[in-house]
This record gives structure tokens, C-alpha cells and sequence, in this order.
């Protein structure tokens, strides 16, 4: 069974907040914790990592449909479609889109974040986005976050 383009466009959207949280929470641990042996200016990227900040994106984005009334499983990769006001590309499956809504999802994180202005994010127009803090543990390895609207 073909993946709908709403559903695509979602995971691409996960995928860039996911790993927007993470080097924003990474980035933060880096300035505070006693710098171990092994690291690197590098922000890692494992299997580990993606775990920890694709669930944080995921409840972040079931969030965000659920305040701003979407529904459906891919309610957010919808209405990045609808607004993404860019021709299609010959290719539906060319990387342009895709890059696009990988931005999308790291825009909406670092708005979340508060690092970004909503403004800057036309697409972002009419979702209700909460206010998140992110955090690694003092090991840099468990992922937490809180926030609320």
C-alpha cells in the first residue's frame, strides 16, 4: 500500500523537529556539563538519539494538531501541503517538498522553543503551538522536555 503525501509530508515534519529538539537540547548541555573525553562539537546522531527525539516530536506534534482542531493521523503533514504555495514539483516524491517540510518541522520546533518568530513561518499561521524547555540529563544521554500552551 502506497504512503499518502499527507503522511509523507508528516513524517518528513517529525524527522525535522525531532532533530531540531535534539541539537537545541544538545547544544544547551553542551555549555553547562563537564565536557567528557569522547565529545566531540559534533551533535551525535544514533539510533539512541532519534529514539529520545522522535517520541519528544511526536507527542509535540499530536500537541499541536490536538490545540489547533486538526484531525487525522497526518493532520499536520495536511496542512503543511495546503500551505506550501511552491508549484509541485514534476516529481511528487522529489526532494524539494521533502526538504520543505523537514524545514517546516525544525521551524515549528525552534518556535516552540522560542528561539524563532512565528511570523518568520507562514505555513505555522493558525496552529496553536505551545511554549517547550528541553533538556538532556547530566550524562547527555535522556531526553526531557515540558511545556504548555
Amino acid at each position: 500500500m502506497a504512503m499518502s503525501r499527507d503522511m509523507e509530508a508528516q513524517g518528513y515534519i517529525l524527522d525535522g523537529m525531532a532533530r531540531a529538539l535534539y541539537v537545541h537540547a544538545y547544544m544547551a548541555w553542551t555549555q553547562h556539563a563537564p565536557p567528557p573525553k569522547n565529545r566531540t562539537r559534533e551533535v551525535p546522531d544514533t539510533v539512541e538519539t532519534r529514539t529520545a527525539s522522535e517520541s519528544a516530536a511526536r507527542q509535540v506534534v499530536a500537541g499541536i494538531a490536538s490545540q489547533s482542531g486538526l484531525s487525522g493521523g497526518a493532520a499536520l503533514g495536511h496542512k503543511f501541503l495546503q500551505a506550501d504555495n511552491r508549484h509541485w514539483d514534476t516529481d511528487p516524491h522529489s526532494a524539494r517538498w521533502a526538504d520543505r517540510a523537514y524545514a517546516f518541522g525544525s521551524d515549528l520546533a525552534m518556535i516552540c522553543l522560542g528561539t524563532m518568530d512565528e511570523s518568520a513561518v507562514p505555513a505555522a499561521r493558525g496552529l496553536r503551538l505551545p511554549s517547550l524547555q528541553i533538556k538532556l540529563d547530566d550524562e547527555g544521554r535522556v531526553l526531557s522536555w515540558d511545556g504548555g500552551y
